[in-house]
């Protein structure tokens, strides 16, 4: 009776703690829409499939180092169409009862919070619209985009997401007149229909974000905020410890040499092994085959053959302690 006790008990532990497990927010896709203005503007549009319980008020958008860009009409709706009322500044501490259909932005030193209230509990998709002005910055070289459009402080990450940048224009982004580079997560970036998408194939993680950097050629924009530096030399920085760097790019040389240490420590010391078992297994099919027994020297005295029958059966080295005291004797 005490062990089925113990069992009931163990299974509602369980259960408690997997509907724990399935009851925190949780976040299925974040699909980025970015849509660049010839003067450098970026209409952002986020959408989030997400499942929320009953813990939380808010749900954000973190906004840093802007370099000198603002964040204009920030507009939030749900999966019911409800448009929520953007009450400007936002009060972190107020209620989750009082935030919902409600949205604003907390003013950082660096940058900035997009909020809105969580609401009801359940399966919900938010979607955020913003504006940040001169997302594009001009360069002497060139005319370029870097932007964490997800930070790697932002909880929960997202499962799949996916990030799409057009222009409002006739332009179409190519690889003749842009150059594309993505950090900080494990997916593919590319060109697709005159767009850039960038999309995760592996799990974000603790630390995983999507920085993206795009430079664009001179004369595709006409970007109001003005860089001294030259976009090389923020590439170059962007590089280091990244998987651009060329030192780290695995090469035909390592490919052979991980063969050649494969060979060496693995394949070679297998074959010896079983070389060894096929001998020993001949040697004992020898020794069984016809054995005499013997009350004097077996073998008709050659002491060196005897020595190799009454050693087949140990299977790590003989015993030629035992051949050179009868040598002697």
């Amino acid at each position: 009776m005490k062990h089925l006790k113990s069992n009931i008990c163990l299974l509602l532990v369980l259960l408690a703690s997997a509907t724990g497990i399935s009851a925190r927010p949780y976040l299925h896709s974040l699909d980025i829409r970015v849509v660049l203005s010839h003067n450098g503007d970026a209409h952002i549009t986020e959408t989030r499939v997400m499942d929320i319980d009953d813990e939380g008020t808010e749900c954000y958008i973190g906004l840093g180092n802007m370099g000198g860009s603002e964040v204009r009409d920030l507009r939030v709706s749900d999966e019911d169409g409800n448009d929520f009322e953007n009450i400007g500044d936002w009060d972190i501490d107020e209620s989750r009862s009082w935030k919902e259909y409600k949205c604003g932005i907390v003013y950082k030193h660096n940058g900035y919070e997009l909020c809105w209230g969580l609401g009801e509990s359940g399966n919900r998709t938010y979607t955020t619209s913003y504006t940040i002005t001169s997302l594009v910055h001009a360069y002497p070289d060139a005319d370029a985009i870097r932007h964490v459009f997800l930070d790697q402080d932002v909880s929960p990450k997202p499962d799949h997401a996916k990030i799409s940048i057009e222009a409002e224009d006739s332009i179409l982004f190519t690889d003749e007149n842009c150059g594309i580079w993505g950090f900080r997560f494990g997916g593919a970036l590319g060109f697709q229909d005159g767009r850039i998408i960038a999309y995760n194939t592996e799990d974000f993680g603790h630390s995983g974000a999507m920085y993206i950097m795009v430079r664009f050629n001179k004369g595709m924009f006409e970007p109001t905020i003005q860089e001294d530096d030259t976009f090389e030399h923020k590439k170059e920085l962007a590089f280091e410890g990244s998987d651009y760097t060329s030192d780290d790019e695995w090469t035909t040389e390592d490919t052979i040499i991980l063969l050649v240490m494969a060979i060496c420590f693995f394949i070679v010391p297998i074959v010896g092994f079983i070389w060894y078992l096929i001998y020993v297994w001949r040697a004992r099919k020898k020794v069984n085959k016809d054995l005499p027994w013997y009350r004097d020297i077996p073998m008709k005295g050659n002491l060196q053959q005897a020595n190799d029958v009454l050693n087949a059966y140990k299977y790590f080295g003989t015993d030629y302690n035992n051949l050179l005291s009868a040598c002697i004797l």
